[in-house]
């Protein structure tokens, strides 16, 4: 099998190829003497269309890739080197590139399964990701960027990341930078390969296998169709199975926030009032439940430990296809279609369900019956205790929650590119949309809890028999939690040309517009908006769009040899937050190839995001952390000392 890869052959390059083709027949006599001018003059001018490229941080064709912002490239060989498997391993490479979101924290926030860059440090929602210079549907679920996982390594021919603010070229959300993803254009031959992972200790083993075939040379067959399809598979990592995460207990690492949580199973029982009160345990002496809930040392309850049931990494199935054709229907013109599908697959492994106080109905605690049948009659009576008990319970028989998160997105992207009087135009139609659909398992309702432990007959202590176990199925809630959907439309068009050509070299000027359209859409489950579903927030569905309009134009001056200017401005006009001008002036003088030096002054903006703008407000609560200043005294901790409130 023998694999052929080129890069996109331009109108500019088939006109180069028929010039060389041309050559041996000027090689000889007075032929060669007569034609030499022209064909010097055409093959000089044609090698420096040819050398000219479009790089991030300007709308202007140039032949060299340092131009007056900082820029860092990454090449296709660079990309085989590393090893990446994921766009977000190949960007964390990058020095300028501070930790964003992964897969492996997304385990503990509400964004689940969204990847992230962070230029500079300056957040995630400042960094502007593109697609061959072109903006894609941000994050559906709560999202202010570009979700990496879409981006298939084996499609990406480049990486350019500019590390500058790029408001008067791009506009909003480029305040910390650029970052631009130049995917393959061109791809003949077929190609397959595979890669596998295996750790030692087990968890955590990784396979991918990608799949590349095209055909059509535009240099002779005047069209290119390729495919490129990728498939990866990342096998949980629980965080039992290693030694440095097997328990949230490492009083030599100075960290105790596993078995200071005083919910857990055995229930622990409540002494006192909400505001000064202790807890005990009827399995303390016994040793409580380990490895899942454990003696807290110097006293008289058991400890919950998360990291006996969460994965340190989450299970992973990921599909990304990328296609694309382009037609050459003249020497100077090109028509291209390119699209990008993306379907991945996530679960979350959540805690067993907590019956915190605070995320119980308003006014209600969880209490166990005097006269059940698992009263602790001995026990009780021996820590003053009375009547009935409340305690603080995780149902343990039923296991942890989980997600099950599917994310999806569809990148098209129509266009036509060429030469017409010396403007080289570039127009495209784009519709890029991010889905999230999270459905969940294992929840429990708060009322049906409340009133299954009423009876008596589920036990918080220990085994409920046949009888409780029913009851407490029966408060078990399954289904889906949200779906999500955010998509952007857009109609750009620019153009530029050299327009005069200084002693220093050539003047040229680009001009452009671009309309947008954003549009997201949040719907929750009726069981996520009422309030019952314990540990989920009262969260709202929602709705918002927006149309966004631009003109922009920037000039590249050449002041003097090695020293040249930019300047650029862009209007941006959006329906609900209004209009801004940002201007860039930036300069380059390079008196050596050894030496370089760079200047920019720029005005840059972020507009207020879709989920800014329209996501409702959701009650929550806090975790719990315990203050050593204020409970200087283990056995008797007050409420406020390591409590936990609700949130608006």
């Amino acid at each position: 099998m023998q694999t052929l890869v080129h890069a996109r052959d331009t109108p500019k390059r088939a006109r180069l190829a028929t010039v060389l083709r041309l050559a041996p027949l000027l090689a000889g006599g007075d032929l060669l003497c007569g034609e030499t001018p022209l064909v010097a003059a055409q093959e000089a001018s044609e090698k420096r269309k040819l050398d000219t490229v479009h790089v991030t941080g300007s709308n202007i064709a140039r032949t060299d890739i340092e131009t007056a912002l900082p820029i860092q490239v990454l090449t296709r060989a660079d990309i085989e080197r590393s090893g990446a498997i994921d766009a977000a391993a190949l960007l964390s490479q990058v020095s300028a590139n501070l930790i964003g979101t992964t897969d492996a924290i997304f385990i503990g926030n509400g964004r689940p399964g969204l990847t992230t860059l962070n230029l500079r440090g300056l957040g995630e929602g400042s960094t502007l990701v593109l697609l061959n210079g072109r903006r894609a549907a941000n994050y559906a679920t709560v999202g202010s960027t570009v979700n990496l996982n879409f981006i298939p390594v084996a499609a990406i021919e480049r990486v350019e990341i500019l590390k500058d603010g790029a408001s008067a070229i791009y506009g909003a959300d480029a305040m910390a930078g650029v970052v631009n993803f130049v995917l393959r254009s061109d791809f003949r031959g077929v190609q397959a390969s595979a890669y596998g992972a295996v750790t030692e200790q087990g968890g955590g083993n990784q396979q991918q296998a990608t799949v590349s075939a095209g055909y059509g040379d535009l240099t002779t067959d005047r069209f290119n169709v390729f495919v490129i399809a990728n498939y990866q598979n990342y096998e949980a990592l629980r965080a039992r199975d290693r030694t440095f995460s097997r328990t949230a207990y490492r009083p030599d690492e100075f960290v105790d926030n596993g078995r200071d949580r005083d919910v857990t199973f055995p229930a622990n029982i409540r002494i006192g009032t909400a505001e000064n009160s202790i807890w005990v345990n009827p399995s303390y002496a016994a040793g409580c439940m380990p490895p899942f809930s454990v003696p807290v040392p110097g006293r008289r309850w058991c400890g919950y430990d998360h990291l006996s049931f969460i994965n340190l990494l989450p299970p992973i199935e990921r599909t990304n296809v990328f296609a694309g054709a382009t037609w050459q229907f003249a020497p100077d013109h090109q028509l291209f279609l390119q699209y990008l599908h993306s379907h991945d697959r996530y679960e979350r492994v959540r805690h067993v369900i907590s019956t915190l106080p605070a995320a119980l109905p308003a006014n209600q605690r969880l209490r166990y019956p005097a006269g059940g049948p698992f009263y602790p009659v001995e026990f009780a009576p021996s820590q003053g205790l009375v009547g009935d008990l409340e305690v603080f319970y995780r149902p343990f028989p039923l296991g942890p929650a989980t997600d099950q998160i599917r994310a999806g997105a569809q990148h098209v992207v129509a266009g036509a590119e060429g030469s017409v009087a010396g403007w080289n135009y570039d127009v495209a139609l784009i519709y890029s949309r991010n889905t999230v659909k999270n459905s969940s398992s294992g929840n429990v309702s708060a009322q049906r809890l409340i009133d299954a432990t009423r009876t008596g007959l589920v036990n918080p202590f220990g085994p409920s028999g046949p009888e409780g176990d029913a009851l407490l199925t029966g408060t078990v809630w399954s289904g889906e939690l949200f779906h999500d959907e955010s998509t952007t439309s857009s109609l750009e068009a620019k153009a530029s040309k050299q327009v005069y050509v200084l002693p220093a070299g050539p003047l040229a000027v680009a001009v452009g517009a671009e309309a947008r359209r954003e549009a997201l859409d949040i719907v929750f489950s009726p069981e996520a908006t009422s309030g019952d579903i314990l540990n989920l927030p009262q969260s709202q569905s929602t709705a918002g769009s927006r149309t966004v309009g631009a003109v922009f134009a920037e000039l590249n001056v050449p002041i003097a040899k090695a020293f040249e200017a930019q300047l650029a401005v862009r209007y941006d006009h959006y329906s609900d937050f209004g209009g801004t001008t940002n201007p860039k002036v930036a300069v380059r003088w390079q008196p050596t190839r050894a030496w370089l030096v760079r200047a920019s002054y720029g005005i840059g903006f972020r507009a207020p995001t879709l989920p800014d703008l329209w996501v409702p407000v959701s009650p929550g609560f806090t975790t719990a952390q315990r203050d050593p200043r204020r409970c200087l005294n283990p056995p008797n901790p007050t409420e406020d000392c390591r409590g936990v409130f609700r949130t608006a």
